[in-house]
């Protein structure tokens, strides 16, 4: 990275900068729905389109698997238990 220009440097800081917002902040992410779209850009066209304004009071994140418990069982003492 020492051996770069200044120039290039910058411009690789700008994209870093760009994707972690991108990634991170909930009006820069795509849009579920459609990935051409970010959720702010959607969030815009509806508003305009129902004539109101739409602000974002609250969200929720899911994460994958979050939440599920996995069943543990015995299978021993169920075995045990059909027996008796």
């Amino acid at each position: 990275m020492a051996n770069k220009p200044e120039q290039v440097l910058a411009k690789i800081v700008e994209g870093k900068v760009g994707k972690f917002y991108k990634e991170n902040c909930l009006v820069d992410q795509e849009f579920v729905k459609d990935s051409s779209k970010t959720v702010g850009s959607y969030t815009k066209e509806t508003a305009k389109a129902l004539g109101g304004k739409i602000e974002i009071a609250k969200f929720v994140r899911f994460e994958k698997g979050e939440g599920l418990e996995k069943r543990q069982d015995d299978f021993a003492a169920e075995v045990a238990n059909m027996v008796k």
